[in-house]
């Protein structure tokens, strides 16, 4: 087995691909706020069953939700340009 290729043995790398990944990690964030909102309405049931953890749980993937949607938002304005100008 060896470590490394030839340069004449390399795959040439293949294009880049653009892709949008906004929605589904949106859907998935208003998904963690329905389970919080669901897990705060149950609050008692599940601090009965030593399970309202869950609650807070939902809590930070709907935080987590937002940081991510955030930050998926700043880059894809800062590639935007880029977009536009491979496309036209």
């Amino acid at each position: 087995m060896r470590w490394y290729l030839r340069a004449e043995e390399r795959l040439p790398h293949p294009d880049v691909r653009r892709t949008d990944e906004r929605a589904p990690v949106v859907a998935g964030t208003v998904a963690w706020l329905v389970l919080a909102g669901i897990a705060f309405l149950a609050h008692d049931d599940l601090a009965r069953h030593d399970r309202e953890w869950w609650a807070w749980t939902a809590v930070a993937g709907f935080a987590l939700g937002l940081l991510g949607i955030r930050q998926m938002q700043r880059r894809h304005n800062r590639a935007a340009p880029e977009i536009g100008e491979k496309d036209g």
